[in-house]
């Protein structure tokens, strides 16, 4: 099953900016470990002295390896629900610039979007409000004070360990697979034997969108007009919780940025690439279908602007034109594996 995720909170040093490494490399000393025990108060105030005379530390930092592809695959996938919480030394460090060289560091790096949360250590555990609230960090202290808290806690001992661990709770690891493409593009009749082959349910949100209205698609939008329609697409995408099911989704999907972010929360997005003049081949009913065109729309400018959300959006491309419903699931079988 997956997880219900809330909030994603990575820590910054020792999880995505090598830390150990920068006291290493610019400041010519061992790192002191974070809560050890038997601290040499000394050798700790040497160490944060020489990071203070180091200038920007922070902002010099490299990426902890394998950070930023840990990074980049939960950000892809759950967006603003992804924060940083990061925690800065006391003000009797006299390192003031640490708050500002984060927030550089973290938009040079990561992300220009992020938010950025600036903190004292002890002051993390406050960001929790519930199990769906995790905490990714190096420091074992930060974890049992989340979890007491009643969050989830994940302890960061390298990217690819974090990634098993998420992959355990179903953080990341995806069950789903969903189908976008153009209307014709073959998503139903693809997605019900892909199914069959991969032992996954199969859902269509276009039957959803018709059970929630009780309407023909083509109703809807005769009745409704396009907004409406997109309304009506995006809150039953919205309404779905499927595990374990390739879902064919309706052509006009890609549209709603917070449809697709909710389908891919839990899915692999596969696009069927159709050409043009294929998909217009096809194409003969295209009112009847219940096709969203929108005001003054051409076919061709709908297939050009759908086209690039439907990159936008897809983890996975598949060539159709010149394939047959088993070679493109063939193509699909061995792009997921």
């Amino acid at each position: 099953m997956t997880m219900k995720v809330k909030k994603i909170y990575f820590d910054m040093d020792g999880v995505l900016a090598d830390f150990g490494r920068g006291v290493r490399e610019l400041c010519g000393l061992e790192p002191i470990s974070q809560g050890a025990k038997n601290n040499d108060s000394a050798e700790e105030d040497r160490m944060w002295n020489s990071i203070k005379d180091a200038g920007h530390f922070y902002d010099k930092l490299e990426l902890m390896p394998g950070a930023k592809e840990l990074f980049d695959a939960i950000y892809k996938r759950y967006g603003d629900k992804c924060e940083i919480l990061t925690g800065i030394p006391k003000p009797k460090r006299g390192i003031d610039s640490a708050g500002d060289d984060k927030k550089a560091w973290v938009k040079r790096l990561l992300s220009k979007d992020i938010k950025v949360n600036i903190v004292y250590r002890e002051e993390k555990a406050r960001f929790c409000t519930g199990k769906d609230c995790i905490l990714i960090d190096d420091f074992d202290k930060n974890i049992r004070e989340w979890e007491a808290m009643g969050g989830t806690g994940v302890l960061s001992i390298c990217a690819n360990e974090t990634c098993t661990e998420l992959e355990k709770l179903g953080i990341i690891g995806k069950s789903n697979i969903v189908l976008i493409g153009m209307p014709a593009s073959g998503k139903s009749t693809v997605g019900v034997i892909l199914a069959k082959i991969l032992g996954k349910s199969f859902l269509d949100t276009d039957l959803v969108i018709q059970q929630r209205e009780s309407a023909l698609l083509c109703e809807i939008i005769e009745k409704s007009g396009v907004d409406g329609f997109l309304n009506a697409e995006e809150k039953a995408v919205l309404s779905i919780s499927p595990d374990n099911t390739v879902i064919a989704t309706g052509g006009s999907v890609v549209y709603s940025d917070k449809a697709m972010r909710h389908l891919s929360e839990t899915a692999t997005v596969i696009y069927l690439k159709v050409s043009k003049e294929e998909i217009s081949h096809r194409l003969r009913n295209i009112r009847e279908r219940g096709v969203v065109l929108k005001d003054g729309e051409s076919f061709d400018d709908m297939y050009d602007h759908r086209s690039v959300l439907y990159e936008k959006y897809a983890d996975i491309v598949i060539e159709e034109d010149g394939s047959d419903i088993e070679e493109t699931i063939v193509k699909i079988q061995n792009s997921t594996v």
